[in-house]
């Protein structure tokens, strides 16, 4: 009893903070995965570019994610509640902005959740994307900007899954430099690069619809005489020649169907090609089918086209375009077509479009026609994946402290042997049934409990706290879990071998391993007993090792006997469990990561005023130290996370990095500017921020002003913040720097610690930017994939 209690006291101290703080975690997904099936090191790869409008202050940004095969990704629209959306945020300047959202080249492959439901009860719908896709965005450079010298910096922050099961999140820094000029926009429903020899066309007809009516998506080549293009081919194959390849890859909820030519190709004879041809002008038409379900508004179609033109004795080079034309749904049709834009790209890139497009047809028809498992299979395939589970990363820090188990076994009968291993399968039994019904009831996935912030920080202090154990600061008082030097080599009890198997397992779960998504998939779509039997065979497996150990001919001969090797083993197992601690530190959010680090110097405090009182010293002793401890790391953890930790959203200031240049811009345009100049190492600069400017009076007074806000960081050397101090006459910080609206001389200056009834004041004071904020020109809004 004493030692359940203390447990529960250990795992309520991290647990109470979590929850203390659990509305600002906000449940933010969060998946990873180690072991076997995992990607290797590039299972994600992102690049940028951009190009800029001939003559043309416009461009496009292009950000292209490589994906490792077996690997997918989820889009930017992925709904809430489930997977991790893709996101792609890029760092606010005064050199570019963006004006439009990032639009995928291509639809995600969408699919209902195995594993996420929505509020209704509802699978979730997936969007994901495998193999590779390039998101584009329309930017702006500010005048007088050269593209040659500029680069955009950005961050992607998404999850990978593998197909097994198992999910990584990724955050990934790039820098988009300038390419090339595009050509300016042709004549709308027309596309003829400089010297080709073919005029390319297309249409929507009609351009207005009703729902549950028919379109059509016409696209025209025009050769030149004695000119052809070649006849169009779902990909590129071996011939010499290129063939027509049409690919529409953004359609919505839209059926379009194959597109058919208006006349029948020319059978290739002679030199002039090895494929059918057509001469002159010819038509490919898709037809569209509009759901009778669909909303008034706007469909995009989008796709790619490309081509090859030859005559009897020459052949051009392949080209490219892209497509772009919006579908209008209303409750009356109209008869007028709507024009394709075109933009011209490589053939190249085509063809790999045309190649995603089938290997994803291919995938869904597979995953369509895949057959269960037959159930002696299934049991065999789960309990290989259990065994599996035992080598993998997350398990094999516990697994030290179950080879010192196995050193205590030594000598003991081969009944006391199967009744320890058995008390650990018990435990390690427990958390896998839980886990199977938390699949059945909740939908809960392999691993998601991982996807809760509150969840990871438990984890973490109690394998902090376990570590701590390790190193002889505090003993945890359960018989056999992990000793102090004065008795570690005493017997193993039963309740030790208990908490080993829950402790193994919860970290186990961490991992995925070869086999076991298979037997987990297996299960879709089967009435739950299944769900229950895979989960039984996996924990099995994974127990199997320690169930069979007793029955090993010669066992007491083989295991090491006790001895004084076994503290140093044991110091050397509390850096390992310390290693651990650090794998899951570093799946905690940034904003979060000081709050964290602090409840962790609560929780040493705690385990090392318990370490103060021995296990031999009276229960009511040891009791009150454990309640002295855990109330010390639990208002130190509350402390902490009010402090520390990010401020709600309606607090939260969207800012902009400080330089002159951006000061001297706002001021032009006769806006407000408030300015914070801080640093990390400033402890005041914290105090304000969190007390008196990150305050949501503050934030909303700041939005009604229309205030433009600036964080001038001086963590490091800032010439330009060193430089706008000193015109300010200061030389220290927190400096809190208000500029009005048009009057650039008269900046109101707060310095040390301040009140947030001062700042309000002093941007009251201030008065309101004289020329409205545009939303598009908010770097931290519009340079945030939304779409």
């Amino acid at each position: 009893m004493r030692s359940t209690i203390s447990l529960v006291l250990l795992v309520a101290c991290a647990v109470t903070v979590a929850a203390q703080e659990g509305s600002k975690f906000g449940g933010k997904k969060f998946n990873f995965d180690f072991g076997a099936g995992a990607a290797p090191a590039g299972e994600l790869d992102i690049a940028a570019k951009f190009y800029v409008t001939k003559d043309s202050a416009k461009g496009r940004l292009v950000v292209e994610a490589t994906i490792s095969p077996e690997w997918h990704t989820f889009s930017t629209t992925q709904p809430s509640g489930g997977p991790q959306a893709s996101t792609i945020k890029v760092a606010d300047s005064v050199d570019v902005r963006l004006t439009g959202p990032f639009t995928p080249d291509r639809d995600p492959h969408k699919e209902p959740s195995t594993a996420f439901t929505d509020d209704a009860g509802k699978p979730l719908t997936e969007e994901t994307f495998e193999d590779k896709v390039v998101w584009t965005a329309p930017i702006e450079l500010t005048a007088g900007v050269k593209p040659e010298s500029l680069e955009i910096a950005l961050t992607y922050n998404g999850q990978i899954c593998h197909g097994t099961g198992g999910c990584i999140p990724k955050t990934i820094k790039a820098t988009a430099k300038f390419v090339s000029y595009d050509e300016p926009p042709q004549t709308a429903g027309v596309f003829h690069q400089q010297g080709s020899n073919v005029t390319i066309s297309g249409r929507l007809e009609p351009g207005v619809v009703t729902p549950g009516s028919k379109a059509k998506l016409i696209i025209t080549a025009k050769a030149e005489p004695k000119w052809h293009v070649y006849e169009l081919q779902n990909q590129v194959g071996k011939s010499t020649n290129q063939p027509t390849l049409i690919v529409v890859s953004r359609k919505g909820d839209l059926a379009v169907g194959e597109p058919q030519p208006s006349s029948k190709a020319v059978p290739p004879h002679g030199a002039e090609s090895d494929l059918p041809y057509h001469e002159g002008e010819v038509s490919w038409t898709s037809e569209i089918e509009v759901p009778a379900s669909a909303k008034s508004g706007e469909v995009e179609l989008g796709g790619f086209l490309g081509f090859q033109t030859c005559s009897g004795t020459n052949c051009q080079p392949p080209q490219g375009a892209t497509f772009q034309v919006n579908l209008k749904i209303a409750e009356k049709a109209e008869s007028a077509p709507a024009l394709l834009s075109f933009v011209s790209t490589s053939y190249k890139n085509v063809s790999e479009q045309a190649q995603l497009f089938n290997a994803g047809q291919n995938r869904s028809s597979v995953a369509a026609n895949t057959a269960p498992l037959p159930l002696p299979l299934l049991i065999l395939v789960a309990l290989a994946g259990g065994f599996f589970l035992n080598f993998m990363p997350c398990v094999l820090p516990v697994l030290g402290l179950k080879l010192l188990s196995f050193a205590k076994q030594g000598g003991e009968s081969k009944g006391r042997m199967i009744a320890i291993n058995l008390a650990y399968t018990a435990g390690l039994m427990v958390i896998f049934m839980l886990l199977a019904v938390l699949s059945i009831t909740l939908g809960l996935a392999w691993g998601q409990h991982l996807s809760y912030l509150w969840f990871r920080i438990t984890i973490l202090t109690v394998t902090f706290a376990m570590g701590l154990s390790l190193f002889s600061v505090w003993e945890i008082p359960v018989p056999g879990f992990a000793e102090g030097s004065h008795n570690l080599q005493q017997k193993e009890g039963l309740a030790g071998a208990f908490y080993k198997g829950l402790f193994t397992t919860i970290l186990g779960i961490s991992c995925s391993g070869p086999l076991l998504g298979v037997a987990l998939n297996a299960t879709i779509g089967l009435p739950p007993i299944y769900t229950l039997l895979v989960f039984f065979f996996v924990g099995l497996g994974m127990a199997s090792p320690f169930l069979a150990l007793p029955f090993v001919p010669g066992i007491n001969k083989l295991l090491p006997k006790p001895g004084d090797w076994m503290e140093t083993f044991k110091q050397v197992m509390g850096f390992v469990i310390m290693g651990a601690a650090v794998f899951f530190f570093s799946a905690i959010e940034d904003e979060w990561k000081i709050a964290v680090l602090t409840l962790l110097l609560g929780v040493s405090l705690a385990c090392w005023w318990v370490g103060k009182v021995p296990l031999y010293e009276p229960v009511g002793k040891q009791l009150n130290a454990w309640i002295t401890g855990g109330a010390a790391a639990g208002i130190i953890g509350v402390v902490a996370f009010n402090f520390f930790g990010p401020p709600p959203p309606e607090a939260r200031i969207e800012w902009q990095n400080f330089s002159i240049a951006n000061i001297t811009q706002q001021e032009q345009a006769n806006r407000t500017v408030l300015v914070d100049f801080t640093a990390d190492w400033c402890a005041n600069c914290k105090v304000n921020l969190k007390w008196a400017i990150e305050r949501a009076d503050v934030k909303q007074l700041i939005d009604e002003n229309n205030v433009v806000a600036m964080k001038a960081d001086w963590t490091s050397a800032n010439p330009d913040l060193e430089e706008e101090l000193k015109r300010l006459g200061r030389k220290q910080i927190p400096v809190l720097a208000i500029y009005p609206a048009g009057k650039p001389d008269e900046v109101l200056v707060l310095d040390g610690l301040v009140w947030k009834q001062q700042v309000i004041s002093t941007i009251r004071r201030a008065g309101p930017s004289q020329t409205p904020l545009e939303k598009k020109s908010q770097p931290a809004k519009s340079l945030t994939a939304k779409n």
